[in-house]
């Protein structure tokens, strides 16, 4: 009887995959936010402004990158309110330049439709004033950028910190992105952009948060 010949089974090695990308719109827009965190630490002590130390509440700082075909404009925002007292040029308020107060005051409670439609859902004065929140609506009433790259620096108040947008922020960027065909990345904590993955569905929201939050493991 003839021997059966047998194959080999060959396993493929191949070449490891490229690490990810850094984005140099990231890098900018993270030293943008550790700047604004330094100017505010020095202009208070303040923990609900500057963030979490051994007390206080956890703060946002966010900056923005966007274009509308020229040169790239950069913005910041804060989650607290009194941090636009400390810093009034430093940082966007949410309004819109051509933004009369009582138009700001009408978008600012949830009865004014503000960037791309978007309506701040109950509690509207608070979500409304959410960092994300306020850089989308400073872009009101004008052309909006073909794109628009975040980098959230949330520090929360127990310690720690995330990438990520809350959910009702979420979804105004997600209706952004689908309803003015606006392409919106966000950077994860190694300054690597992502796209904005929509619907803000749970699924979507723990797939993101690996995505940002995850730390690159060195290769030795």
């Amino acid at each position: 009887m003839g021997a059966k010949s047998v194959s080999a089974v060959q396993v493929k090695t191949g070449d490891p995959a490229p690490p990810p990308v850094v984005s140099s719109d990231c890098v900018k827009l993270d030293a943008r936010n550790q700047e604004r965190r330094e100017a505010l630490s020095e202009a208070s002590n303040d923990q609900s402004i500057v963030g979490p130390g051994h007390s206080g509440k956890g703060t946002t700082m966010s900056s923005c990158s966007s274009s509308t075909g020229g040169r790239p404009s950069i913005g910041s925002a804060h989650s607290n309110q009194k941090a636009y007292e400390k810093l009034p040029n430093g940082l966007k308020s949410g309004a819109a330049a051509n933004q009369s107060e009582g138009d700001r005051k009408r978008v600012r409670n949830g009865t004014k439709a503000t960037t791309c439609g978007h309506v701040h859902p109950d509690p509207a004065s608070q979500k409304s004033g959410h960092a994300e929140a306020r850089l989308l609506d400073s872009m009101s009433g004008g052309a909006l950028p073909s794109k628009i790259t975040f980098n959230i620096d949330w520090r929360k108040g127990a310690g720690g910190t995330s990438k990520m947008p809350c959910k009702t922020c979420h979804e105004y960027l997600c209706k952004v992105s689908k309803d003015c065909d606006v392409e919106i990345l966000l950077c994860d904590r190694n300054n690597v952009a992502h796209p904005v993955p929509c619907p803000a569905s749970r699924k979507n929201r723990k797939a993101l948060k690996k995505k940002l939050d995850a730390r690159r493991r060195s290769p030795h």
